[in-house]
């Protein structure tokens, strides 16, 4: 398989999930509290459950946003890791930018539905974007560092008419 087409992959993939995580996000952001579900097993209760949710909304958004480092980017020597500061910024600003405009929206929204307005809801999805990114760029990182990702091939390097 090639990188093309498993960037094809993960994306599609991570556009599966965030549009799960999102419509999940709808549905209990503008559902009524009588009858939802008990928060007793969140740490710090509904804001807890805010970064949760955001966290995976932070993780499968990067993921439809990923997009495979280029050209020199993707070489890597023996012993050396994949760095992910230039290539990923683009996906961790969508990321970012996508999900506070999401949770702004939702919060402007709740009084129609007669839910409260709460700024503290607001903080804390966006921190749960933030622990939603630091976990996959540190799997992506760990994947990185496996022999098998982004090796330049010999193959690769190979122009005809060169000789051994």
């Amino acid at each position: 398989m090639t990188g093309h087409k498993l960037e094809i992959i993960i994306r599609r993939i991570g556009t599966v999930l965030m549009i799960f995580v999102v419509c999940c996000i709808g549905h209990f952001s503008f559902s009524q509290r009588a009858g939802s579900i008990s928060l007793d097993w969140v740490p710090f209760g509904d804001k807890g459950l805010h970064l949760l949710v955001y966290a995976a909304y932070g993780f499968t958004s990067f993921l439809a946003f990923f997009r495979a480092p280029k050209g020199e980017m993707a070489k890597r020597r023996d012993g050396s890791v994949v760095h992910f500061s230039t290539w990923a910024s683009k996906a961790i600003l969508r990321t970012l930018v996508s999900g506070t405009l999401l949770g702004g929206v939702i919060e402007l929204l709740q009084p129609l539905v007669g839910r409260q307005r709460e700024m503290m809801d607001l903080v804390a999805n966006v921190m749960g974007l933030i622990v939603g990114l630091a976990i996959i760029l540190l799997v992506v990182k760990t994947i990185g560092r496996m022999p098998w990702f982004l090796i330049d091939k010999e193959d690769d390097e190979y122009e005809p008419g060169e000789t051994d």
